[in-house]
């Protein structure tokens, strides 16, 4: 196994990159879900999301450490994705009432899979493609009701890039 040395500066840049890249796939899901509903009661919490990519960071570096692997493969980058974002969820609600669609108060898993798909280069919309096969829902439901692992989510991510690739 070789070993994987850690630098702190290159760490926190790579931080701050995938911090900017979630950020604005959250603020074009808020700003998307608000034109589409009118609900404007959502604002993306930078904190939440620093520590989402830390997180991710610090589960790449374990899994690197471990494996003695250089890189990390897409599949492992988008499940780790879904993993914290759907863990901590960035995207909060300034308030609540009966109004307030399901959507809303799933929107953090439709952020993850967004994020997760952006990962290994697929659009959320390209799931279509294999809607019939529920992976969708599946993914929806498990990140609201199970605990997500990085690990075995990577697989998931690998088939989903290649059905929606055919």
């Amino acid at each position: 196994m070789s070993e994987f040395t850690i630098d702190e500066q290159e760490i926190q840049r790579k931080v701050l990159r995938r911090l900017e890249v979630w950020q604005h796939i959250g603020e074009e899901l808020i700003k998307k879900y608000v034109s589409d509903s009118g609900n404007d009661a959502f604002y993306l919490n930078e904190g939440i999301l620093y520590l989402a990519a830390k997180s991710y960071f610090d589960d790449i570096i374990r899994y690197k450490t471990y494996s003695g692997s250089e890189l990390a493969e897409r599949p492992k980058i988008a499940a780790y994705t879904m993993k914290w974002l759907s863990k901590l969820k960035p995207i909060q609600l300034t308030h609540f009432d009966e109004n307030t669609s399901e959507f809303s108060l799933q929107i953090n898993y439709h952020f993850a899979l967004h994020c997760a798909c952006s990962a290994i280069d697929v659009e959320v919309k390209d799931l279509e493609k294999i809607e019939e096969t529920g992976i969708f829902e599946d993914l929806l439901y498990n990140m609201q009701y199970r605990t997500i692992s990085g690990k075995q989510y990577a697989l998931v991510f690998k088939l989903i890039k290649e059905l929606t690739s055919q």
